[in-house]
């Protein structure tokens, strides 16, 4: 298997659970283990905490994306499924430490999602993968949803940590801010909403 084979493999794994999200049932709810450790701290993060600056461009959720497209460059692999819940097609724009998802809005491909990749890139608050689960803490607070699977012993170093935008959006996880932990080390961090903007 050649290297852009590989890479078209590793992407088709990646985005599948984000394009299967579009058609599953949105009635799901975080199981008990999947609270927030303080709905008080979760009050306190704000919309701009789901802003992302990338090439000097700041995006955010249901904006179209043309202007982070023309920032990024013409350096990347599409993918583009059927929407489930939009007219047209949902895409994914692949680059080496950026992956951009996008649905179909007034005719304009309007962003639902932003996966980080890589150190070149950070949140609204410099948070980069290859950082510390204290380096988020100390970012963002303590209001986060621990999603580690309930068979294993919650470790908030490990799984996926989600903030959300205040406490009546527990349930529905939408828009959300997500690490990816492994030994206490992040190793992704994924902004996504589906169809929501923050107010």
């Amino acid at each position: 298997m050649n290297r852009m084979q590989k890479g078209l493999l590793a992407a088709a794994l990646l985005l599948t659970p984000l394009s299967l999200t579009a058609c599953n049932d949105k009635s799901d709810t975080p199981s008990a283990t999947a609270q927030p450790t303080s709905v008080a701290a979760m009050d306190s993060f704000s919309a701009a905490d789901f802003n992302v600056t990338i090439e000097s461009v700041t995006a955010s959720y249901m904006q179209d994306w043309s202007a982070l497209q023309k920032a990024l460059g013409d350096g990347y692999e599409v993918s583009a499924s059927p929407s489930c819940d939009y007219v047209g097609d949902d895409k994914s724009f692949i680059y080496d430490d950026i992956t951009i998802y996008t649905v179909p809005v007034d005719g304009k491909d309007v962003l639902y999602g932003i996966e980080l990749s890589s150190a070149k890139y950070g949140t609204s608050k410099d948070v980069r993968v290859g950082d510390k689960l204290e380096d988020i803490i100390a970012a963002y607070g303590s209001g986060y949803i621990d999603d580690e699977p309930a068979d294993q012993t919650a470790d908030p170093g490990n799984g996926v940590l989600t903030y959300v935008l205040g406490a009546d959006n527990v349930a529905a996880r939408c828009p959300q801010l997500l690490f990816d932990m492994a030994d206490g080390v992040v190793t992704c961090v994924t902004y996504y909403c589906n169809g929501v903007t923050p107010q």
